[in-house]
């Protein structure tokens, strides 16, 4: 049953081939017009050339759905910040700061203006609400003088697109960086971090860490806020999507590579721990503090059940709360007795 479905997909990958990789599409389908891909397109650095000490400042968040009832759910979101300094005549990273937030977050059916912890469904599901308080988050932690100007600013995720959080999220700092473990970009039809590492292999350059730049010869939307690139952090490593402040590409192209080189061997030195398989060990470190596991999800509602019975209400309306709260126990049960 799979086997016509993979020659399909064969033919497909064989006739793109035949088709020049001048463009890169996103996942909406916008076309990226690239700059033609040669072995100059590939540059490589090394990461223990950068000597000194340098501080990076992390920022992840993670989010649940405690309940989710027809009208109205509860969600618990948690953000992790951590600071932390690199000697590169030791090696060793040390944490210097670290915060962390949680908050709970009710969505209804209801569309109407976003106010403070309660909002539209729809607002929660396209996970506006945690970017808004990543965002927040992010700011109240620079405000407090964690980040410099020198002090490199890692995002998990994307920054080029341009939507209200992430044109916030540059005018916080200017050396924000965003890195993509997936970035749904596609060249000829194959992921756009795949087909790089392999151009960059054709082209001999994967021996050491390598960045694919300038990549993008023209933007789709009006005024672009970040250049994207790709780049491995490792020999013969994965290929991540890097997004930088665009205001760089307005430098002499010796001064933007020497500011890329910098940064990703900033970046290089953190990315030689196993558990994270390459990727910058700050990110993976603020991601592990800040993902969301059952046993968050079990002691949540336990607490969020305990302050319903504790709460203000009329009797009418708590049995109505309880019932729904019953009702979404009843439903996770029945989904993990099908599985």
């Amino acid at each position: 049953m799979v086997r016509p479905l993979l020659e399909a997909l064969g033919k497909a990958y064989s006739d793109s081939k035949l088709v020049p990789p001048n463009k890169m599409l996103s996942p909406a389908g916008k076309g990226f017009p690239l700059y033609p891909l040669s072995t100059e397109s590939f540059m490589g650095y090394e990461p223990t050339d950068l000597k000194g000490k340098f501080r990076v400042l992390a920022v992840d968040g993670g989010s649940i759905s405690l309940f989710d009832t027809p009208y109205w759910g509860l969600g618990l979101v948690k953000y992790k910040a951590r600071l932390i300094e690199f000697n590169s005549r030791t090696k060793r990273a040390t944490t210097v700061e670290q915060d962390t937030k949680d908050r709970f977050v009710l969505y209804t059916n209801d569309e109407k203006t976003v106010e403070g912890d309660v909002v539209p469904r729809k607002f929660w599901e396209k996970g506006n609400y945690l970017k808004r308080e990543e965002t927040r988050f992010m700011r109240d932690t620079i405000k407090r003088g964690w980040a410099d100007d020198d002090t490199l600013v890692l995002v998990d995720g994307s920054l080029a697109m341009g939507s209200f959080y992430e044109k916030e999220i540059l005018k916080l700092h200017k050396n924000t960086i965003g890195v993509s473990k997936r970035s749904g970009f596609t060249i000829n039809r194959a992921s756009a971090s795949g087909y790089l590492a392999m151009r960059a292999r054709e082209f001999q350059k994967d021996a050491k860490p390598w960045y694919c730049y300038p990549l993008v010869a023209h933007y789709p939307m009006d005024e672009p806020i970040a250049e994207i690139m790709f780049a491995s952090f490792a020999p013969n490593g994965y290929a991540f999507r890097v997004d930088f402040p665009f205001e760089v590409s307005a430098l002499n192209m010796r001064e933007q590579h020497s500011y890329l080189k910098e940064q990703l061997c900033k970046i290089g030195l953190f990315s030689n721990d196993p558990k994270y398989a390459g990727y910058p060990y700050p990110l993976g470190a603020v991601h592990s503090d800040s993902v969301m596991r059952p046993i968050d999800k079990d002691r949540a509602r336990k607490f969020v059940e305990e302050h319903v019975l504790a709460a203000d209400l009329d009797e009418g309306t708590r049995e109505l709360i309880i019932k729904d709260i019953e009702n979404e126990y009843w439903y996770d049960k029945f989904r993990r007795r099908a599985h």
